[in-house]
């Protein structure tokens, strides 16, 4: 899981690498390379046939590796996150996770291709680029999250709740400005404004945010089809800027006054009330431990005391954190009545309860 994740990160570097190598384009075609699915156009030869073949472009062979690689490490995640997704569904009583979190990664992997597929041949138009930017750390992120589901992640502290809508927040604020820097780079706009923190010599330059955010456009272009002015490419640097202001002033004033302002209110929830770690004592750590290893052991113990058909039906119906198996559902399992699954159930509790208790 954390090899896909890591593979994953590898791919979105490997993709801004290729973008600043002006290698975007090295291939004309998707998902082969001048009709080449494995390999580029080498020798002369090739280069000749190639070019016959995509009159418009110039064969540029160190380019074209670029592309290919960055697609081929793509290809060999998209498989892994197939192959996540088949075991979660092969496995699913097994896991006790729903399977439609790696099902939702591969649909999203799924459009990252497409997207992929547009970007060459819509030649780099800037909103499916910056839609397959945004493709790409969702699936970082969702892969992430999918990771950390398989930790035994400790409880939630007392009070926590409370920072979720500050957080979501975050999120959303950083995702814009995520969106806005992959704006300003589809646009070729990085290096419009060549001081700081004034651009052009003034904190408010002249800019054109009509044209400057029109979506259904193509490169350097407005949707009337002119050239894209310098105060639009303006307007759309400026406003990652201010985005990045917004973003620093957000997340890190989260982290200003750690310390409440009065320690005598029963209703202060300053954010070092969050890192208290009431059981962080190391003999109460340990205490703590024994007792869920007892607990474990004496589970494990129980349930190899029953006999497979009232293992199975304590596992379907007390040991799944989600779908629970019903009466119903094991009667017709086993092809007995409902009331006879309860029976079962009922001996084999207190079979498990005698076993537990002669261990302890």
């Amino acid at each position: 899981m954390f090899a896909a994740v890591c593979l994953t990160f590898v791919v979105v570097v490997v993709g801004a690498y290729v973008r600043l190598q002006d290698a975007g384009l090295g291939c004309p075609d998707w998902p082969g390379c001048y009709g080449h699915l494995v390999g580029v156009p080498q020798d002369a030869e090739e280069i000749e046939r190639a070019e016959q073949g995509f009159p418009q472009r110039r064969v540029e062979s160190h380019k074209a590796w670029k592309e290919m690689f960055h697609r081929y490490i793509a290809g060999t995640l998209g498989l892994l996150i197939c192959a996540i997704m088949m075991i979660s569904w092969l496995k699913k009583s097994a896991l006790r996770q729903s399977p439609w979190l790696p099902t939702a990664i591969v649909a999203l992997v799924a459009l990252q291709a497409t997207l992929g597929m547009w970007t060459v041949t819509m030649l780099l138009k800037p909103v499916i680029v910056t839609l397959h930017l945004l493709g790409g750390m969702a699936t970082l992120a969702l892969l992430s999250w999918l990771a950390l589901r398989q930790i035994a992640l400790p409880p939630t502290m007392a009070g926590a709740q409370r920072l979720r809508p500050w957080a979501i927040v975050g999120l959303v604020i950083v995702i814009c400005q995520i969106t806005l820097g992959g704006w300003v780079s589809t646009n070729y706009a990085a290096l419009i404004c060549r001081d700081f923190p004034t651009c052009h010599g003034a904190w408010l330059p002249a800019m054109d945010f009509g044209h400057g955010f029109q979506i259904a456009r193509e490169l350097g272009m407005t949707a009337a089809g002119a050239p894209l002015t310098l105060d639009a490419l303006t307007a759309i640097h400026w406003t990652h800027r201010a985005g990045a202001l917004v973003t620093f002033l957000y997340i890190g004033g989260q982290d200003i006054a750690l310390e409440p302002l009065n320690d005598d209110s029963d209703e202060s929830y300053a954010p070092i009330a969050y890192l208290a770690d009431t059981g962080g004592e190391p003999g109460a750590v340990l205490e703590h431990a024994q007792e869920e290893r007892i607990k474990s052991e004496g589970l494990n113990h129980a349930m190899a005391s029953l006999d497979p058909r009232s293992r199975r039906i304590i596992e379907a119906r007390w040991l799944r954190e989600s779908d629970q198996a019903t009466l119903h559902d094991l009667a017709a399992e086993f092809g007995v009545s409902a009331e006879r699954i309860r029976q079962i159930e009922h001996k084999a509790m207190q079979k498990m309860r005698g076993a537990m208790g002669a261990q302890a």
